[in-house]
């Protein structure tokens, strides 16, 4: 008579990770809200350095101190830059400009259903500074005084004649390297019940 080998394998923890994997699967709400927060500070990461990994094209001069010359607080009675002003000069990139209620701050993400997330901004012009594009600006007249002013042109100002202008893309929402990174591993320890995504 032969002998008989019996091998008894016990795969209740088996049979509990996989009940816990399929129910974290059908919650992925924790899951999309750690990675809507990672992703919309990389996108911030993206604007206040400039661009990454390649820097956005920058300003031309011409924009460059424009955007100085609306700064009032940037400039001396005399007409020079204040030591601030020197160095948003030297730091500005082309998307951040410290307004608070500009593009950066207005970065945000949210849920898309059940098992979807987007990150992107509100604002009207977000979309030409990721694509690039020209913008048609038509006459602009004096609303309330006699001419328009802004510093550097020669006065009176009647009026802005129409022209276009062209932006270049500066594509601003990017998931780095190190974001898909980051995505895989969150994903992983949450379906596991590891790591900080609860």
């Amino acid at each position: 008579m032969a002998d008989v080998i019996q091998v008894k394998y016990d795969d209740a923890e088996v049979t509990r990770l996989y009940g816990q994997i399929l129910a974290r699967a059908r919650n992925p709400a924790p899951l999309l809200a750690d990675w809507g927060e990672r992703l919309k500070n990389s996108v911030r990461r993206n604007i206040m350095e400039g661009g990454r990994p390649a820097k956005f094209v920058p300003l031309k001069p011409a924009s460059a101190r424009a955007w100085l010359f609306s700064k009032k607080s940037y400039w001396t009675k005399g007409g020079n830059l204040t030591a601030a002003g020197q160095a948003r000069a030297e730091n500005r990139t082309p998307l951040f400009t410290g307004n608070p209620a500009g593009l950066l701050n207005s970065i945000n993400w949210r849920a898309l259903g059940h098992d979807a997330l987007a990150v992107g901004s509100d604002k009207i012009y977000a979309a030409i500074q990721q694509f690039g594009g020209t913008v048609h600006l038509p006459d602009i007249y004096p609303q309330v005084k006699q001419a328009l002013m802004w510093p550097g042109a020669l006065h009176p100002v009647k009026m802005a004649r129409a022209h276009d202008v062209t932006l270049p893309a500066r594509p601003y929402l990017m998931i780095q390297d190190e974001d898909w990174l980051y995505l895989r591993q969150s994903a992983l320890n949450y379906l596991l019940g590891e790591g900080a995504v609860k």
